[in-house]
């Protein structure tokens, strides 16, 4: 449970840096080096979880294939255009799932995923699972327009400036709609915390 547990962890350090490994190989060089980068960075992560025994999640193998496939063709066509697009299609299929499993199942993807860990009515969930829905689509739309119709260095300002801006404002938006639950989360997770060492 325990390596199971770590592997999870280091699987999502590998995700989480790869934004970082490619902002610092954009930085020291060009754009076609971080793509470079980054498909070196996404792989190694695919090979670290075939070593332990550890799968990618859905988001992970998405995210680690559309490198490969936009990335490589970034490289072989030299043309950035391709990498820059990669967060405009992540976004874009994850504002699908979320929006079908309105129409598709009992239950939304928020409910699935937070309804142990947020004690909120139903419908505020629903609502939350529709908020980010529309709020990855509006990042998909923000992305494709700075990567057509602006400079590299303004994409990169919007990127790695503009969105975690977006992120936090959104964030602190969820944060006070579920003001009145706040405390109940917090007992929540450490309940869940517990059932999840018993077993």
């Amino acid at each position: 449970m325990n390596n199971n547990f770590s592997h999870d962890n280091m699987l999502r350090f590998f995700e989480s840096a790869s934004s970082i490994i490619f902002l610092i190989a954009w930085w020291k060089f060009d754009i076609i080096i971080a793509t470079a980068a980054i498909i070196f960075w996404l792989t190694c992560m695919a090979f670290y979880s075939f070593i332990v025994g550890q799968p990618l999640n859905r988001l992970q193998k998405f995210i680690w294939l559309s490198s490969l496939i936009l990335g490589g063709t970034t490289i072989l066509l030299n043309n950035p255009f391709f990498i820059k697009i990669r967060s405009t299609i992540v976004n874009s299929v994850v504002f699908l799932f979320f929006s079908f499993s309105h129409f598709i199942g009992n239950k939304t993807i928020t409910e699935r995923l937070l309804a142990n860990y947020i004690p909120a009515p139903k419908n505020m969930l629903r609502n939350l699972n529709a908020s980010f829905a529309c709020f990855v689509l509006f990042i998909a739309c923000c992305n494709y327009y700075t990567a057509y119709y602006l400079s590299e260095q303004q994409w990169g300002w919007f990127s790695y400036g503009g969105k975690p801006i977006i992120y936090l404002i959104y964030i602190s938006t969820v944060i006070y709609y579920f003001k009145d639950y706040l405390k109940d989360i917090e007992a929540a997770i450490e309940k869940t915390q517990k059932n999840k060492k018993q077993n």
